[in-house]
């Protein structure tokens, strides 16, 4: 279920637009969880130990996934699902 910006910004924290995830994907630590509300509960993406982004299944995170969602609803709403220690 698609959940309103301000239920994200209780649960979450706040919300990111794709580029501030990408951006985030490279400064934040490895296997820390990004998610958006169209994604169904365990789905995620995040970088590994080795610089990749992948999805929760550890496929690559590749230009077509961005370049699918950079307009309409995935543009923006992106959220920290959970923060790698």
């Amino acid at each position: 279920m698609y959940e309103s910006k301000e239920t994200l910004q209780e649960l979450y924290g706040g919300t990111m637009t794709m580029d501030e995830v990408r951006a985030a994907l490279i400064s934040m630590p490895p296997n820390t969880k990004f998610s958006h509300p169209y994604f169904s509960n365990d789905e995620y993406i995040y970088r590994n130990e080795h610089g990749d982004i992948c999805t929760e299944e550890g496929y690559p995170v590749l230009a077509e996934f961005w370049a699918m969602r950079r307009n309409g609803a995935m543009a923006d709403n992106w959220y920290v699902k959970e923060k790698a220690e």
